[in-house]
């Protein structure tokens, strides 16, 4: 069988195929098959010997800066190729008897890593459009692999001062705290149907969460404006829905509804979908005693529903944050 697989992967005419074998962990999928006999001119990467086609192409799902391969089935060569342009033009490939040429791409998101075999949370290399370039997330593998766009533990990286820019193309550390980017989650959700994730950590020492269905962001022509569906489940509630149709709005761009007041700039509330100025912002000024102030303000906040878990009539300011999104399996694959 795997002998018939890898003679129908490498026919001479271009060609995109999907592989669904599974070779170990390894689950091989979207890849771009090219001519055969012909090799693409870039000097290699990194090279291997004695390994399998599939092995070869696996491999450079892996590696961020890997596009291509060129392989060999005499010795089992196998040529990691970092190349500029994508998909990789004919007048990149020469002829050479005996060699193979393929594009790979990578996974689209965490689930797809989650389906090769993949259990550890950690930075992973994605593509969700194969018209564009992979790039890394981190993926949280528990429950069947999220991609996660925010995180927030500490403090250790400053959210609400931001501007637009830093919003569209990520900050932080994808080990540590992190905002993706608004360009990055746009790719993500816009070919497939998304359900989003909250996980809230409170003071009182308990982590909520809250599902909804059928998340998207316009692009930033739109000002990645967002679209958020019912919700599905969770112990945090419904607050998610305040950012329903709202645009995104940073220190430097007032898109909120509040005509009066520019809320990322007042609250010290960071780049969020603002609803008004109400009570939901994730990317604010942290507080590590878990209260939100007025002089100055500070805080991340969630929902005036979850005051009462403090005493004194303070209002809490949560202490870890973390935004996920997965395919919705209602509607995907």
């Amino acid at each position: 069988m795997i002998k018939e697989l890898i003679i129908k992967m490498f026919t001479s005419v271009l060609m995109i195929g999907i592989l669904h074998q599974c070779i170990g962990h390894v689950y091989i999928q979207n890849t771009y098959h090219i001519n055969q006999y012909k090799v693409l001119r870039a000097q290699a990467i990194r090279t291997d010997i004695g390994v399998t086609r599939l092995d070869c192409a696996a491999e450079c799902t892996r590696d961020l800066t890997c596009w291509a391969v060129n392989y060999n089935p005499k010795d089992g060569v196998c040529e990691h190729v970092s190349y500029g342009e994508f998909p990789v033009p004919e007048s990149a490939k020469f002829v050479d008897a005996g060699w193979y040429s393929m594009a790979v791409t990578a996974p689209r998101d965490c689930e797809d890593w989650f389906n090769r075999g993949i259990r550890k949370s950690g930075s992973y290399v994605i593509q969700p459009n194969l018209n564009l370039p992979p790039f890394h997330i981190y993926c949280n593998m528990a429950d069947n692999g999220w991609s996660v766009i925010q995180r927030r533990i500490d403090g250790t990286v400053s959210f609400y001062d931001k501007i637009w820019d830093e919003y569209k193309n990520g900050f932080g550390d994808l080990n540590g705290e992190f905002w993706l980017g608004n360009e990055k989650i746009h790719e993500l959700v816009t070919l497939n149907d998304y359900k989003i994730r909250f996980d809230l950590h409170h003071p009182n020492g308990t982590w909520y969460y809250s599902i909804h269905e059928n998340f998207r962001i316009s692009n930033e022509t739109e000002n990645y404006k967002a679209y958020i569906g019912s919700f599905l489940e969770g112990t945090a509630g419904a607050q998610a829905l305040s950012m329903r149709n709202r645009e995104f709005s940073t220190n430097d761009r007032d898109n909120d509804s509040n005509g009066k007041v520019h809320c990322a700039q007042s609250l010290n509330g960071g780049g969020w979908w603002y609803s008004r100025c109400g009570a939901t912002r994730l990317n604010g000024k942290y507080n590590s005693e878990g209260v939100l102030t007025e002089q100055p303000r500070s805080g991340i906040s969630w929902s005036t529903d979850m005051d009462k878990f403090l005493n004194k009539g303070e209002k809490p300011s949560l202490l870890q944050t973390m935004i996920s999104i997965k395919r919705h399996k209602k509607n995907n694959s």
